[in-house]
């Protein structure tokens, strides 16, 4: 879900330097949003995910009897299985797509996002476009198609 945010002309270029992750690698750096402050941070993976777990502690560690319980309880949910429960809760949204409340959220994100854009921003990315870079031209591409 974090491809609007890295294919953006708000942010695509800036994001550049980064490694995100991908399906052949493990990130080295993470986004972190903050939604009330209206702000976005990169970081190493490592440190955002300290700073995450200190904000989401993890779960406590189950005792071997309550593994067992959940192991039922997994047994017994999957015997019942239905996609549209798991697109419901935001998993497999690559195999199912995105429900209802996750296309909200990213329209309401690509809007704050456009709203992001100044004049210079887009300067910026025709500058880099005229002297070969990628990103910016694939973003100014799909921007170009989006608002037209």
């Amino acid at each position: 879900m974090y491809e609007p945010l890295t294919e953006h002309p708000a942010l695509a270029l800036d994001l550049e330097p980064y490694h995100l992750g991908s399906d052949d690698e493990f990130p080295t750096h993470a986004i972190v949003c903050d939604r009330l402050e209206g702000k976005m941070y990169v970081g190493d993976y490592p440190e955002v995910e300290k700073f995450l777990n200190i904000q989401h502690p993890p779960l406590p560690t189950l005792s071997p009897e309550e593994v067992e319980q959940l192991r039922h309880w997994i047994e017994e949910e999957l015997a019942n299985f239905d996609i549209s429960t798991f697109q419901k809760l935001g998993m497999f949204e690559l195999l199912a797509g995105h429900n209802q409340q996750q296309k909200q959220e990213l329209v309401e994100l690509t809007h704050w996002l456009d709203q992001q854009l100044t004049e210079n921003s887009i300067r910026r990315y025709v500058e880099a476009a005229n002297k070969g870079n990628w990103t910016a031209i694939s973003v100014l591409q799909r921007f170009l198609q989006r608002i037209h």
